[in-house]
């Protein structure tokens, strides 16, 4: 009788326990396009079997019960996402998550460009009225009038420009999109421009000169014709000027003619001539200087 009992016992323990050998496995898509997603992490609530689904999005969990579970499926760049799962019908599952790729909103950077004065601290703009005061001087002492800018002298009109102490090869000169390098080849050599001929300079220093060239580590000296317009217009201008010390003068002309089809063509030319000039006691000799310039300028715009 003793041992009838405790066989009872034993298989109703057996009738009653539970199945934990199922296993669930299945892929992670996108629910867009149905790519795999790789590293997405899938774990039974209120337990600590978990698995990552692989780089083809496929995963397998193993010693699950028979019953119903729910499983939390998570990855970085998707919403989080709970499935209800009944292993007493479903062994593979296909689950799609809301994949989204993290962007960023629109950045909007709206500012002022004044055409007067400094733009910048590493940016100087020296506009067409300073320009013509100067108009029978050089490029290299026109260049003076902007911050942090000096000149090494050799002569009369060789003027060497000097961004933070540096100069010749150290400077670049970009006249209308075009690199001059008369001035780098020695001290005895400046830049060989007629600033009656131009609009508008801008004193590049710092990084911003990198834009421009990588050489060019002193700083960059950007050097603008004039703006010609889609439009008809006939434009001119004469600037003459009288040095009393060395009997000095100088002529400078422009004609500039626009078309409304894009056509335009410009006109510039210029003398100058000066004497030797003198000090308080005496004379400085080899300082007369004579100079004529001209240039002549045609195409199509079509901005």
């Amino acid at each position: 009788m003793k041992y009838c009992i405790i066989i009872t016992l034993l298989l109703n323990c057996v009738m009653y326990s539970q199945n934990c050998n199922h296993s669930l496995e299945g892929y992670v898509l996108d629910f867009h396009n149905g790519e795999p997603i790789a590293g997405a992490t899938l774990q039974i609530e209120n337990s600590q079997l978990h698995t990552i689904s692989d780089s083809n999005g496929k995963f397998i969990i193993n010693d699950l019960c028979e019953s119903s579970l729910e499983l939390i499926v998570s990855h970085i760049s998707c919403d989080q996402k709970i499935v209800e799962i009944d292993l007493k019908k479903t062994i593979q599952t296909t689950i799609y998550l809301e994949h989204h790729i993290e962007e960023l909103e629109m950045v909007a950077i709206k500012g002022n460009n004044s055409n007067n004065g400094a733009i910048s601290a590493q940016k100087e703009k020296i506009d067409k009225k300073i320009i013509d005061n100067f108009s029978s001087e050089s490029l290299g002492t026109i260049l003076k009038q902007a911050k942090g800018v000096s000149s090494i002298n050799t002569g009369n009109k060789i003027v060497k420009p000097v961004i933070n102490g540096l100069h010749s090869s150290r400077i670049a000169i970009m006249n209308n999109n075009v690199r001059m390098e008369d001035q780098e080849w020695g001290i005895e050599h400046a830049p060989n421009i007629d600033v009656n001929a131009i609009d508008h300079i801008t004193v590049i220093k710092g990084s911003n000169a990198l834009a421009y060239a990588g050489d060019a580590i002193g700083g960059i000296v950007v050097l603008k014709p004039l703006r010609y317009l889609n439009k008809d217009t006939l434009y001119g201008k004469t600037i003459a000027g009288f040095q009393s010390n060395g009997l000095g003068y100088n002529l400078n002309s422009m004609l500039s003619k626009n078309f409304k089809n894009g056509w335009f063509a410009n006109g510039n030319v210029g003398y100058k001539q000066n004497g030797d000039l003198k000090s308080p006691d005496y004379n400085l000799t080899n300082t007369g200087a004579k100079s004529f310039s001209g240039s002549v300028i045609y195409g199509l715009s079509k901005i």
